[in-house]
């Protein structure tokens, strides 16, 4: 386990309304602080609707948590982590306000080496527009 992230490379493709990021050759470490990417930040890359992701230690069930601060008006996040173990975990967020989403994991390699995104524009969740409405929230 490293003691510090690493810058990860960034590509990016489009399809539609549907851009996917494939982070690889870098490293997101337990308390290491948000993630770095070579050349800009994760919520330059996203468009803002990533602003941050890191990784905390602790807990009493999981050992570690994986922190997403996000937000998708309008959009899905499609989220997949790769730690170096090789176990992945995922996750999805529909909710349309920034706030921070978690991942709990157990790892014997926490230290995440892979990170796929794709996130979907124009997208309708009909239970959250639902909600917002019936909460006056736009």
């Amino acid at each position: 386990m490293s003691s510090s992230n690493n810058p990860f490379e960034a590509t990016t493709k489009v399809y539609g309304n549907t851009t996917s990021y494939e982070l690889t050759d870098g490293l997101l470490v337990p308390d290491g602080g948000n993630i770095l990417i070579k050349g800009t930040d994760i919520k330059s890359l996203t468009s803002g609707f990533i602003e941050s992701i890191q990784i905390v230690e602790g807990g009493i069930i999981y050992e570690y948590q994986i922190l997403v601060r996000a937000g998708a008006p309008s959009s899905v996040i499609d989220m997949r982590f790769y730690d170096e173990s090789p176990d992945s975990y995922g996750l999805t967020i529909g909710w349309p306000f920034m706030v921070f989403h978690t991942v709990n994991y157990n790892s014997s390699d926490p230290d995440i080496d892979k990170i796929k995104i794709s996130i979907t524009t124009n997208y309708q969740n009909p239970v959250i527009e639902e909600y917002i409405k019936q909460n006056n929230l736009r």
